[in-house]
């Protein structure tokens, strides 16, 4: 029976790792990587059997370490390889590209394979001495220093090979890192203990084999889920940024802790209150430094000059530029002012825009539309940007008005006026050119960063300026659209008002005409002032709408009936007169809802078009029919009649008409507007020389006497 109960994790570890090292070589390809799998976990098993043997004594470097620095050595041998195989891969499919050099990194396998090496044969050698009492605890020292270095150098590993993955391949490496990155971090904690307290704790020792058992199933979830292992990864300038980061921090934070302990070791009384005050601030100075913008933009281009052919990371640049100008925060100029100015950390910006031209002629003058986060200024500089075109066509430069002043030989034919370089913070100056014209002018702030341009960073400003004055043009087409959709709205109903304004001086004209004959009649004379009060109605009516802008917005309940012989009084004068046709009585009562002078102006139009179509001697009669909720009026008429293609192609087309100078062409198109506007629709049956029939038809509210209304 076991006495340690540390006994029993290194059993669990060496009966889990068994298991994978069994499915494995079941499944096993010819690969690189699944080799160095299956050495990696056989080894685990061979040092958790050896573990369990060490019951309860507190282990010293011995041989045993052996197996232990092998295993180690094997996963951090497993983690190269995954970086190893997605760099080779990743440049074996750009092998074609003559001009591209190969990443640093790919020269690394060797380097970081002698360093593993390098680290085991320490630890190893450092345990020969290990038993002699000169030099004893120089060679514990040096060998735990050794530990701690392989392991820090395996963190970072996993650190690259999550950071550097797509989304996709996270899926299945997440929990090789998580399992992997887990028995690295014990074991930092265990021997920065050892290292600082000059002896290995039993208690953690004998815990190693629980925590190798938990990386089990994680290892083998990883395993399952990528079978073949087929992994591109690359390397990108965050993963080396935040891989610097995490090696940086744990330098760090290797040294504060050797100082601290030996602030303790030599403090006296006051050494742990040192120690812990000592900790306290480096803490503090870590996460100031981690969390400082200016020390990570100088570490980015630090990094981008010394480890990558570019200074930027064209991808990443391109993805946070449109995402700034995509942004429903701001207009379109505040976003295109913010979006420029990102890339060069500028923090605010100013941007002017061409003017309209106004009859015809070419706009020269800019106004302001956008001041960004930008000091305000009273100097007019909009009349001195037309000055500047002629040579910015000409150069297409970014103008560095800071290098302009130092030497503006460098500018030829250039003169920046006065009010231009006496502007607060003014920096850079960018024309926005757009379909070889300059669309605008971009002014960013001086940066707090970056004081200088160079080849990299004018070329990125170009091309986003270009994409800028795209939005920008866009921008303003859809303003121009949606003023010219206002004057659409309102010639519209001016030309529905004319129309009806001329139906209305129709009628005018027609008392007039037959004033002087029937001036003495009184039935005349009370007609001629009803046919007034109702003009003054409709023109009030006209005069409203032409106001506000909206018509038919009197909504009412009226009986059709009513309306329909109100209508047919206004023309029972002209012949052939129109007449109202019911074949039920009940047909008096039927109720819609819907404006009541839109559609008596649609009945005018018809009977007078029936009216003017049709002989003397003809027929003009109107009917109604309801059925399934529909109220449908026929105005039929023996007039001429129309032809099929006409109906098609002429008859409900706006400003076509068959009347001359006389006829606007509108009655017809507006009328079924209105109709259809009411959720009904106007049908035309025809035939020439055999009359006409306007079928409108409307939704019915109710079939009922007005009485039980």
């Amino acid at each position: 029976m076991l006495t340690n109960i540390g006994d029993y994790g290194f059993i669990m570890a060496s009966i889990g790792y068994g298991f994978l090292t069994i499915l494995l070589i079941l499944t096993y390809r010819r690969q690189h990587l699944r080799n160095i799998l299956i050495l990696a976990t056989a080894t685990t098993v061979l040092w958790s059997i050896s573990e369990y043997s060490r019951a309860n004594s507190a282990p010293d470097l011995n041989w045993h370490l052996v197996l232990d620095v092998l295993r180690v050595s094997l996963w951090c041998w497993v983690l190269q390889t995954l970086l190893t195989q997605g760099k080779n891969s990743d440049f074996s499919h750009t092998h074609t590209n003559k001009t591209r050099k190969p990443d640093i990194s790919l020269r690394l396998p060797a380097a970081n394979t002698l360093f593993i090496g390098l680290a085991a044969s320490i630890m190893i050698l450092s345990s020969q001495f290990s038993h002699l009492t000169i030099g004893h605890q120089l060679a514990q020292e040096l060998s735990l220093t050794a530990w701690l270095a392989l392991i820090i150098f395996g963190l970072r590993q996993v650190e690259k090979i999550y950071r550097s993955a797509t989304k996709e391949q996270r899926w299945s490496l997440k929990y090789l890192c998580i399992g992997i990155g887990g028995l690295f971090s014990y074991d930092f904690f265990m021997y920065s203990d050892a290292l600082l307290f000059k002896q290995l704790s039993p208690d953690i020792w004998q815990a190693r084999g629980f925590i190798s058992t938990l990386a089990v199933p994680l290892i083998a979830v990883s395993i399952a889920r990528n079978p073949r292992w087929d992994i591109d990864i690359h390397v990108s300038r965050q993963v080396v940024l935040h891989s610097i980061t995490l090696i940086g921090s744990g330098v760090y934070l290797v040294i504060m802790a050797v100082t601290a302990y030996t602030i303790k070791f030599y403090g006296g009384q006051w050494g742990s209150i040192l120690q812990t005050s000592f900790l306290f601030g480096a803490l503090l100075l870590l996460l100031i430094l981690l969390f400082s913008d200016e020390i990570r933009a100088k570490t980015r281009v630090l990094l981008s000059k010394h480890f990558f052919s570019y200074k930027y990371d064209y991808r990443n640049e391109w993805i946070n530029f449109t995402q700034r100008l995509g942004t429903h925060q701001g207009d379109v100029p505040s976003r295109i002012c913010e979006a420029i100015a990102a890339l060069v950390d500028s923090p605010g910006g100013v941007l002017w825009t061409k003017k309209e031209a106004i009859g015809g002629a070419q706009a020269q003058a800019f106004e302001r539309v956008c001041s960004w986060q930008y000091p305000e200024f009273d100097s007019n500089v909009e009349q001195h940007l037309e000055t500047l075109e002629s040579f910015t066509l000409d150069k297409a430069w970014i103008i560095d008005i800071d290098d302009y002043k130092k030497s503006n030989e460098r500018y030829p034919n250039l003169k920046i006026p006065q009010d231009i370089l006496n502007l607060p913070k003014r920096w850079l100056l960018i024309p926005l050119f757009h379909q070889q014209s300059i669309l605008g002018w971009l002014l960013l702030q001086h940066s707090a960063r970056q004081s200088s341009l160079n080849w990299e960073d004018r070329d990125l400003l170009k091309m986003a300026a270009q994409q800028g004055a795209v939005h920008l043009a866009q921008y303003q087409a859809d303003n121009k659209l949606a003023e010219a959709r206002q004057f659409e709205a309102f010639n519209r109903l001016s030309t529905y008002v004319v129309h009806d304004l001329k139906n209305i001086l129709a009628q005018q004209s027609l008392i007039v005409s037959n004033a002087t004959k029937h001036k003495r009649n009184p039935d005349f004379v009370d007609d001629v002032i009803s046919t007034i009060e109702h003009s003054v109605t409709r023109m009030t009516k006209l005069m409203e709408q032409m106001r506000t802008g909206q018509r038919g917005n009197e909504i009412t309940v009226f009986p059709l009936v009513q309306l329909l012989n109100e209508t047919i009084a206004h023309y029972h004068h002209l012949n052939p007169s129109p007449r109202l046709e019911l074949a039920d009585d009940h047909d008096a009562d039927i109720l819609v809802c819907a404006d009541r002078d839109q559609l008596q102006t649609v009945f005018s139009h018809l009977i007078k078009n029936a009216q003017e179509a049709t002989d003397k001697t003809g027929s003009l009669t109107l009917s109604i029919d309801h059925h399934n909720g529909q109220l449908t009026t026929a105005v039929k008429d023996s007039g001429g009649g129309m032809s099929d293609e006409f109906i098609q192609k002429r008859l409900f087309s706006p400003f076509d008409s068959t009347k001359g100078l006389t006829g606007m062409g509108i009655g017809v198109f507006e009328s079924r507007n209105v109709i259809q506007a009411m959720g009904g629709d106007i049908r035309v049956s025809s035939l020439p020389g055999k009359g006409t029939s306007f079928f409108v038809s409307i939704p019915c509210l109710c079939c009922q006497h007005l009485k039980n209304a």
